[in-house]
């Protein structure tokens, strides 16, 4: 095989940090790495993110989820573009499960999730219960920065771009602290998890 045309193959603007084809299958080795990691914040974080909402609304309202309710006033004020996805997400899916907020939870983007912990949201949803679900003295601002930071990581993966400058131990520390605030039993199992991980390469 000819180095000009891998070149092609991947486009040469996208190929043009790498010296060789070796270079570039590191890096995407680094990116299925990093892909597995974010797997446990995003599935990790949507549910409990989703839970902790539905913790503070299901006392105060007849509807058995926030994510389903129909009512002219519902359990938790959504911002029109929240309230868009929701009902975007709500479109791919067959009659019966729009009412079923196990299969409207994986059908909204990790951006959604993450963006309910943003300033915007902070008198709606952040302090009338949210901030319950987390450790006391948590940094709602904190929190969401950094799990911005991990979206923004996982959608350039997504996209199948390079993700070089992003170091792998940074990524591995930052999620595991991330998990470690919703899921602190799972501390032992994690850390094998993410030994076994960067094992890969």
């Amino acid at each position: 095989m000819e180095l000009a045309d891998f070149q092609a193959f991947t486009s040469a603007s996208r190929f043009q940090k790498y010296s060789t084809v070796n270079e570039y299958i590191a890096a995407v080795g680094r990116a299925s790495q990093i892909q597995q990691m974010l797997h446990w914040v995003e599935i990790g974080y949507r549910n409990h993110i989703y839970d902790g909402i539905q913790a503070t609304s299901s006392c105060q309202h007849p509807c058995s989820s926030w994510l389903t309710c129909k009512c002219s006033v519902p359990p938790v004020f959504l911002n029109p573009n929240s309230v868009a996805r929701v009902e975007r997400a709500k479109r791919f899916l067959s009659h019966s499960d729009r009412e079923n907020p196990n299969v409207i939870i994986p059908g909204l983007s990790f951006g959604f999730w993450v963006r309910l912990l943003s300033s915007s949201n902070e008198a709606t949803i952040w302090t009338p219960g949210l901030y319950k679900s987390f450790p006391r003295k948590t940094s709602r601002s904190e929190l969401h920065d950094l799990l911005r930071r991990m979206n923004q990581i996982r959608n350039r993966i997504a996209h199948l771009e390079p993700v070089d400058r992003f170091p792998l131990s940074q990524i591995s520390t930052d999620s595991l602290s991330l998990i470690h605030l919703i899921a602190p039993k799972l501390d032992d199992f994690m850390n094998e998890e993410f030994r076994r991980i960067r094992s890969l390469i």
